[in-house]
């Protein structure tokens, strides 16, 4: 019976450490996304080439949310396999965060690349931001809610538990910000007020939740199988 039990927990550790990798993995690649867009929104802001790097910045900030999109699912794959007290809400807040989450990408991929194409960029970015800074927003809640269960799987959570927790929530905290200063940019800039350079700080803001997401995330989950 023994046997059975450690090798029981010894599945759930391998459950939980692969769905780990899985989200550590797609937060780092939407790290490096986002620091691309950060990086391009910057020079675009700069004057340089600013309508194709703000479409580029677009592009971008769709290929990150849809590999957030797969970090939550791996997150909640991970918890499912470890809690005993996974329920049904859990179950459809997982697949509703992540389905916003791809849609939202997708959306912004479709219309960053039609911008390049020259088709009403300064309508298409800023409409971009809006569906971006709500993507955000579920993201910031998904994100806190994933939060705590995640760092109780670290080594370090028993000594720093109430600096991990606040850590966590000030980051949610600053994603939901970002995400309404986003759809706020994208509607000012619809109505013809300095929409290039509005919609160059919405992407630039969106790119900055992308990176620290990115940092956030992955180093919790690179924890868990240090």
């Amino acid at each position: 019976m023994d046997n059975i039990a450690i090798d029981t927990v010894n599945t759930e550790e391998d459950v939980w450490k692969t769905h780990a990798k899985k989200a550590f993995n797609s937060v780092t690649v939407e790290g490096i996304i986002g620091l691309g867009a950060v990086g391009a929104t910057i020079v675009g802001l700069s004057n340089v080439a600013p309508e194709l790097l703000m479409a580029i910045a677009c592009i971008a900030v769709g290929v990150a949310l849809a590999f957030e999109g797969g970090a939550i699912s791996a997150r909640y794959s991970a918890i499912q396999g470890m809690a005993e007290g996974y329920t049904h809400t859990d179950a459809s807040a997982r697949w509703g965060g992540m389905t916003m989450l791809f849609l939202a990408g997708a959306v912004g991929i479709t219309l960053g690349i039609l911008s390049l194409l020259g088709i009403a960029p300064m309508i298409l970015v800023p409409s971009a931001a809006i569906v971006f800074g709500s993507a955000l927003i579920l993201d910031s809640g998904a994100n806190a809610r994933l939060s705590v269960p995640e760092a109780r799987h670290s080594e370090e959570f028993k000594s720093r538990e109430n600096i991990i927790k606040e850590t966590a929530y000030a980051s949610a905290g600053i994603e939901l910000l970002l995400g309404i200063g986003s759809i706020v940019l994208g509607i000012v800039a619809l109505n013809g007020i300095y929409p290039l350079v509005l919609s160059l700080v919405a992407m630039l803001s969106i790119g900055a939740a992308n990176l620290l997401t990115g940092a956030m995330i992955g180093g919790r989950m690179s924890s868990v199988f240090r």
